[in-house]
């Protein structure tokens, strides 16, 4: 059987199944010019019940693949990175097959080469088992496969650097009951089409666990009752809190404990208590926003380097294994030029912070390379451990903030020599990457920044190619997106608290977990939204949001036997098999509480919350 896309030129062609025991019919429908629904039924040849696996639907491009993907799981096979996740198509001589739930379209996979293109995805509403997927280049065209039942082979990814040995389900075919799978077939070079496919398909809106200004109260009681600190003359905020077994209580974490961007997000929670003042009169929140940031602004190194970490400078931790990355520099300059506007509101006299964010972007912006990457990360002493991979990115908001600040186009003309740079490369690979914190490899973290900035020269400039660049980069984001809702196991942490994949959005081909970290870029698809008149923008914002409030604890949730602390959320959720299948990590880190907080300072975003798509 083939296809044809909108031209009339053959894209695809629809192996014929073959197997001992079982027929298959296909029934093809058209939905669209370039939308099709595939609908292959598996029956038994026998007159008795048929053990089976592997029943296959290949779909097989006429192109030479140039680029692939299984969404949130495999871009262009992962080539880029240090291996710690399945690269290339096979293990040995077999292609890897991926359950439909790992994947953030179900089943999904698509490739593209000499101007054609070709998206799947599987109809979770009328398949009658699970199924897997997997993409492999034959020939140098791409291979589409689905299958039946669910499989995971030749090893499954259960977690970061090792794999565990695979299986393959097998059901009874029963002569009077036929197994169905149906597919989506969607045709085009560029990805959009089958993402908005997806979405529409399977759209539906989350209803929010807590209001808006219920989820305020909640993060600014967690950050003052649970992770203040006052250790050594440090004042700020804890990572976060562990499970301490020995004393049944949930504390501190006791290494890598003070962060000021990335996990910890020390000077975004000073800004967000600065407002706190603003909004309430908290004399309490206001003192300990300017203990938070007074301090970090003095943890400049002899370098000159601004020390991310501050466990290095009360001894914790070696500074010879300190790495300051570019994630935290970038994160903790935006956020300190925020914090000098709040604190110009709050009436209180704190140049230090301004100067905060220059100093730090101003050794950045002097080692920035002619093609306009900015180092990834430094050593201590000042010395480059690179410049490979997106990291440098995070600077780039930062830049454009404190030339909004101080009114000096340097900043401005650094930023948009490291856009063209971190653009064109995403262009160019299909993926941005991450290569200076806890993974070495393809994520979604590192294109964050790359939107809100194509937002804020649009801003400035007004010029539509800024809205055009600022699309293509939520839709590498929507990538990452669960456009599907996955069914749990009883029993399981995530049934118990009734969580729903739709909306929220993978990590990195070395992660394979869903955690609320796109609550960064809401504001965004928002603005994104209110720019361009799409509504699809709100829906995928809104629906970051709502499913990043499942799990926040308004002190009485108790999950995995443990009541957790008021306004405390975990980092994973475990939505496929990897670590502990189907539950949570037990890690209260601090950062999904201050992007809500992040969020909810914005009033648009606000209003936009409090309204229906």
């Amino acid at each position: 059987m083939k296809i044809n896309d909108s031209n009339g030129h053959l894209t695809a062609i629809i192996q014929p199944f073959q197997h001992t025991h079982v027929e298959a019919d296909d029934h093809i429908e058209q939905m669209e010019p370039t939308i099709f629904k595939l609908t292959r039924t598996f029956r038994t040849k026998s007159k008795s019940a048929t053990p089976v696996c592997r029943l296959l639907i290949d779909i097989v491009s006429t192109y030479h693949a140039d680029f692939t993907m299984i969404p949130a799981v495999s871009y262009n096979a992962n080539q880029w990175g240090d291996g710690k996740e399945p690269q290339g198509y096979t293990l040995g001589d077999e292609p890897w097959s991926f359950a439909a739930h790992r994947s953030a379209l179900p089943g999904g996979t698509f490739s593209r080469g000499q101007d054609q293109g070709l998206g799947l995805f599987v109809d979770t509403d009328e398949s009658s088992l699970p199924c897997s997927c997997s993409l492999f280049i034959e020939d140098g065209k791409a291979v589409h496969r689905l299958l039946m039942p669910e499989e995971e082979m030749p090893a499954s990814y259960l977690i970061k650097g090792s794999l565990a040995p695979g299986y393959r389900d097998t059901v009874l075919l029963h002569p009077d009951e036929p197994l169905v799978l149906t597919t989506w077939i969607i045709i085009g070079e560029d990805y959009q089409l089958w993402l908005d496919t997806a979405w529409k398909r399977y759209y539906h809106s989350i209803t929010p666990r807590f209001d808006t200004d219920t989820l305020w109260g909640l993060g600014i009681t967690y950050a003052k009752e649970s992770l203040w600190a006052e250790d050594r003359g440090y004042t700020g905020f804890s990572i976060g809190l562990n499970w301490d077994e020995e004393n049944q209580v949930w504390a501190q974490r006791s290494t890598h404990r003070y962060e000021c961007g990335w996990c910890g997000q020390n000077i975004s929670f000073g800004c967000s208590l600065l407002l706190d003042y603003q909004k309430t009169g908290n004399n309490d929140s206001l003192n300990k926003a300017l203990m938070t940031l007074d301090c970090w602004a003095k943890a400049f190194l002899p370098s000159g380097l601004f020390c991310v970490s501050y466990d290095a400078l009360l001894g914790y931790s070696h500074m010879d294994n300190l790495i300051i990355d570019s994630c935290n520099l970038g994160g903790a300059a935006e956020n300190y030029c925020r914090a000098a506007k709040l604190a110009v509101q709050c009436n209180v006299d704190r140049p230090q912070y301004a100067e905060t964010a220059r100093r730090i972007l101003e050794r950045s912006m002097s080692e920035q390379r002619k093609d306009g990457a900015y180092p990834s990360a430094y050593r201590a002493d000042g010395s480059i451990i690179t410049y490979d991979g997106s990291t440098g990115c995070f600077l780039i908001p930062a830049m454009l903030r404190y030339s909004e600040l101080s009114g000096e186009e340097s900043y401005v003309n650094s930023a948009l020599s490291a856009m063209n740079h971190y653009y064109s490369s995403l262009l160019s690979d299909g993926f941005t990457t991450a290569g200076a914190l806890d993974t070495y490899c393809i994520d979604k973290e590192s294109a964050y920044p790359l939107l809100v900035s194509a937002l804020l020269f649009f801003n400035r400039t007004k010029d539509k190619i800024w809205l055009e660049k600022a699309k293509s980069i939520a839709y590498y984001l929507s990538t990452w997106q669960w456009h599907h809702t996955c069914i749990y196991p009883k029993g399981t942490a995530l049934e118990a608290l009734e969580y729903d994949t739709f909306g929220g959005t993978g990590v990195s081909t070395q992660h394979h977990h869903i955690d609320p970290y796109a609550l960064k870029y809401v504001p965004q698809l928002l603005e994104l939204a209110r720019l361009t008149g799409e509504i699809i923008w709100k829906e995928r914002g809104l629906a970051i949001f709502n499913n990043a409030t499942i799990g926040i604890s308004d002190g009485t949730l108790v999950v995995m036997g443990k009541t957790r602390p008021i306004g405390s959320q975990d980092e994973a959720y475990m939505h496929t098999r990897w670590s502990e299948p189907y539950n949570v990590s037990q890690w209260l880190v601090s950062w999904p509480t201050a992007f809500r907080l992040e969020v909810l300072s914005d009033e648009a975003c606000v209003e936009d919350l409090t309204t229906s798509v």
